[in-house]
């Protein structure tokens, strides 16, 4: 079969049975020595999650939508490390950028759509999931709820438009969403 895999399994039963130093080993050889291809990034993106390493996930996902961007595979995974590992603010940085570079590309949109929502940007939100279905992506159910919520908070009578940072702002954004949750 295919080598990458046989090693990511490897790894990440390494992990799992708590043989740290030996995963942290391998993981290391296989992050300078593995081949760039959206899989290969996907794969990788997974095991430093599962090593708690949410910094490193994130940059292999965006790297993977970069080389990839209307694989919507891709944008869950990013969204689930970017919130389990408090790298928000970083994902919604890097996707703008993938964003800058190929505004065609529905992955990002998606991604920006789903973290938009996560801190309660609503204008962000809306134009993500907008965007994404604009170039092709099916809105599921949560999609579409999401997007009727934001507009219920941005058209409501108490809506704290003021107290949102700006749109253009993820770090702005993310602070946000943390200081909401406390």
């Amino acid at each position: 079969g295919d080598p990458w895999q046989a090693r990511a399994m490897l790894i990440s039963d390494a992990l799992r049975s708590k043989q740290e130093p030996v995963a942290s080993k391998m993981l290391a050889t296989w992050v300078a020595k593995a081949p760039s291809g959206a899989n290969e990034l996907r794969r990788r993106a997974d095991l430093r999650l599962v090593a708690n390493d949410a910094t490193g996930a994130v940059d292999d996902y965006l790297q993977a939508i970069r080389l990839s961007p209307h694989d919507l595979s891709l944008v869950a995974p990013l969204v689930r490390a970017s919130s389990v590992g408090g790298e928000i603010a970083h994902a919604l940085m890097g996707t703008d950028d993938l964003l800058a570079e190929n505004p065609g590309g529905v992955s990002a949109w998606m991604c920006m759509g789903m973290l938009s929502s996560l801190i309660g940007d609503h204008e962000q939100t809306i134009v993500g999931f907008e965007n994404s279905e604009r170039l092709g992506a099916t809105l599921g159910r949560g999609a579409r709820m999401a997007i009727d919520s934001a507009r219920m908070a941005q058209d409501g009578p108490d809506a704290p438009a003021s107290s949102l940072p700006e749109p253009s702002d993820p770090i702005g954004r993310s602070l946000q969403f943390l200081a909401d949750q406390e």
